[in-house]
């Protein structure tokens, strides 16, 4: 999520998350002004007040954010601004994808692991060997074979 060193990480992951489930760019860019300026009704739906300083700090318009998140991910870009079953359909991607991991991690080092969102959790001794797996592994057959991800560049 680092794509400038004036940009704050917390800023970028949240345009991110809406850049793969929210329809069109200037969709995108309300949403995340409605989140930085507070005006969602669930109050935990807003940055806090740290983020909106790191906000005010840099100099970027949305639409500059989202290039530079386009630029730095050239290779997915095609999976931005597609709308929430895009979004529905990569989480459920990604979801598969880390259980595969893990199930494969288990299985060729018999280590007991946990998922949660895109992370894996071993003990702590194991952590070095479970961060190069997940660096390393990712295909699986069974996940390739039902993958939805070539739908979403045509929606």
């Amino acid at each position: 999520y680092i794509i400038s060193s004036t940009v704050h990480r917390d800023l970028s992951k949240y345009m991110v998350q809406l850049m793969f489930n929210v329809k069109g760019r200037s969709q995108v860019s309300r949403k995340f002004n409605d989140w930085i300026e507070g005006r969602n009704e669930n109050l935990k739906d807003n940055a806090s007040k740290e983020q909106q300083q790191f906000h005010r700090r840099h100099n970027f318009t949305n639409m500059q954010l989202m290039e530079m998140i386009e630029n730095k991910h050239a290779k997915i870009k095609d999976y931005f601004y597609k709308g929430k079953l895009a979004g529905q359909i990569i989480q459920w991607e990604e979801a598969n994808l880390v259980f595969n991991i893990a199930n494969q991690f288990i299985n060729e080092h018999d280590v007991t692991t946990l998922t949660v969102h895109d992370e894996l959790i071993v003990e702590e001794k194991h952590y070095p060997m479970a961060k190069e797996f997940m660096y390393t592994s990712g295909y699986s057959e069974v996940c390739t074979k039902y993958s939805l991800m070539n739908r979403i560049k045509h929606m």
